[in-house]
């Protein structure tokens, strides 16, 4: 898709919706994690070690929500990827010679940690995990949030009077 990526529908109301185009009104309301689920079963010990680390970070930023447990998944797979690479690129070099003295040639590790680093940095950048990326997100504290549950909780205790008319309101 050619141009910038859409603002979320709650990004755009909070700016007051600038461009005044017709907000999404099926957007997707993914409800906030607040207590980390268990590692997925098929990670190893360091990509679940990520899991904890990070999966507590983004939830502590307010960024981690029961739609996005997906990508972090694929973050945690992908740092062990990295890392993996990385410490095998350290080991053996980026060059390699073949065994028979031929040419010489890129290790093929070197490739899987450079393809492992552009998934992560594609999953940063949904997280606002990069200096750029985070300056672009917008999150309300969980001070915040509650100011306005209790805000929403008063409204709704107080019931209408039995004079009230919503004619009279317009």
């Amino acid at each position: 898709m050619p141009g910038p990526r859409p603002k979320p529908t709650a990004v755009k109301l909070a700016q007051g919706n600038p461009g005044r185009r017709p907000l999404n009104s099926r957007e997707p309301d993914a409800r906030l994690v607040t207590r980390l689920p268990a590692a997925p079963v098929e990670l190893n010990q360091r990509a679940a070690q990520a899991w904890r680390h990070m999966g507590r970070e983004l939830i502590h930023a307010g960024l981690l929500t029961t739609l996005s447990l997906p990508c972090l998944r694929r973050w945690c797979i992908a740092h062990d990827d990295y890392e993996t690479a990385r410490e095998l690129c350290s080991k053996t070099g980026l060059v390699l010679v073949t065994k028979n003295g031929g040419g010489a040639y890129m290790n093929p590790a070197f490739n899987v940690k450079s393809m492992a680093a552009k998934l992560m940095h594609q999953c940063e950048l949904e997280f606002g995990m990069t200096p750029a990326s985070a300056a672009k997100v917008k999150v309300a504290s969980p001070k915040q949030l509650d100011l306005f549950a209790e805000l929403f909780e008063q409204d709704a205790a107080e019931p209408l009077p039995d004079d009230f008319d919503p004619d009279l309101m317009n």
